[in-house]
């Protein structure tokens, strides 16, 4: 499974600032602030386990001791569990490199003959994300092809064709999660996929994420 980094070349990283003008507002208004600056931290706190039962930096064999069952790909630097992500049908994928995991994600390999089932599904996972992480930094759709003719009722179609990408991220603590809906031209891939935060990544990690 690819990471896809060329996404974050394609979709403008977004920074989002909030900030509040007045010095005075009435107390049910500064308890929902305090609610929402609670929320907000909430979803700002690094969690026990990067991805699943993983933390960056784990061998192989690590993650495969807290992985119920067995892979369905096994390679000396990556590999594929079946699972189920609310729903949906998916697989797992681990990716390492010196024996110390750097990326790991879902692949949804449910295909649709209407395409516009892809952007529910994409929605769907987006909300399950949000539920947990918060809002995302990017939440972008592009067209990639300036001259294609979009049918607005069949965007689905269009991402399928390599017109349109549909993409989402979180930067969180230790971790950047991309969620990608893209095509090919041919086939269509709906994807998350966790890295460890950018800014830590030592850049023989970066370069690796990237292949």
């Amino acid at each position: 499974m690819r990471t896809y980094i060329k996404f974050l070349s394609v979709i403008t990283l977004s920074l989002f600032i909030f900030a509040c003008s007045g010095n005075e507002e009435p107390a049910e208004e500064n308890t929902q602030a305090q609610d929402v600056q609670k929320e907000e931290a909430k979803h700002r706190e690094r969690p026990e386990f990067d991805f699943r039962k993983a933390r960056w930096g784990m061998s192989k064999d690590e993650v495969k001791a807290n992985e119920p069952g067995q892979p369905i790909f096994n390679k000396e630097n990556s590999i594929e569990y079946r699972t189920f992500i609310d729903d949906l049908q998916a697989q797992t994928n681990y990716k390492f490199q010196d024996d110390k995991l750097i990326r790991a994600g879902y692949y949804f390999p449910k295909v649709y003959d209407d395409r516009n089932e892809y952007i529910d599904t994409y929605e769907q996972i987006k909300e399950m994300i949000m539920e947990a992480k918060g809002p995302p930094v990017i939440d972008k759709i592009v067209q990639l092809n300036p001259s294609a003719d979009i049918d607005p009722e069949n965007k689905g179609q269009a991402v399928c064709d390599g017109n349109l990408i549909y993409g989402s991220q979180w930067d969180y603590p230790g971790s950047d999660i991309q969620l990608v809906f893209r095509g090919d031209g041919k086939d269509c891939y709906l994807t998350v996929t966790y890295l460890k935060s950018l800014a830590d990544q030592p850049e023989e990690e970066k370069a690796a994420a990237t292949n």
